[in-house]
């Protein structure tokens, strides 16, 4: 499943690529243009703005409820029930969302600091930007977040940011629960009750 966040999941983003789910970032205003981006590559369109919901739209859309990123990363994967394949973690460059391809440590040596050189053995390299990556200090605390995210969306029937249950919509398709979230085009509306 591939996915294009608007400019108000700009960490979500990235935390999808970390997943090695295919993210694209809109970074212009999430308009028609950002909608109709995501239909023409077949993406499902994840924003926070309201002011899109109220857009008649054939294409995919998930309005994502959360405020907290980690809770953002469980919603969608729960709401469209992806299953995240742990082979293919961090295996997307977080800035290009381009596949990252081998390196050698030698070829990585002028691209990464000393110390790093000298402890790592392996690296990998986004083809676009020429950002290396290797697994430090850094994957290990994603690791742990990824872990604490998974568990916490196995789990629960309630979900921490209290979303199940809700109803989900799209224009000229039936409602349905998320236990069935990709029937047709739908719309997840907060505001159906009248909340704000």
């Amino acid at each position: 499943m591939k996915f294009l966040a608007d400019r108000s999941l700009g960490r979500l983003s990235r935390w999808l690529r970390i997943l090695g789910c295919d993210t694209a970032y809109w970074r212009a205003g999430a308009d028609r243009a950002f909608l109709r981006a995501a239909e023409r590559e077949g993406r499902v369109a994840l924003t926070r703005r309201k002011d899109v919901l109220a857009r008649q739209h054939p294409g995919v859309v998930l309005f994502v409820e959360s405020d907290r990123v980690e809770d953002q990363i469980a919603e969608v994967l729960r709401t469209l029930n992806v299953k995240p394949d742990p082979g293919a973690f961090f295996t997307i460059c977080l800035e290009c969302n381009v596949t990252l391809g081998s390196v050698s440590k030698e070829d990585a040596r002028s691209r990464v600091p000393d110390y790093v050189y000298q402890t790592q053995q392996e690296f990998r390299i986004c083809p676009a930007c020429r950002r290396v990556y290797w697994p430090g200090t850094h994957r290990a605390r994603a690791m742990e977040t990824l872990r604490r995210i998974l568990k916490l969306d196995a789990d629960g029937a309630k979900g921490r940011n209290g979303s199940e249950g809700k109803r989900v919509r799209g224009r000229g398709c039936p409602t349905f629960l998320p236990s069935n979230p990709l029937a047709f085009c739908f719309f997840r509306l907060r505001s159906l009750e009248g909340r704000p």
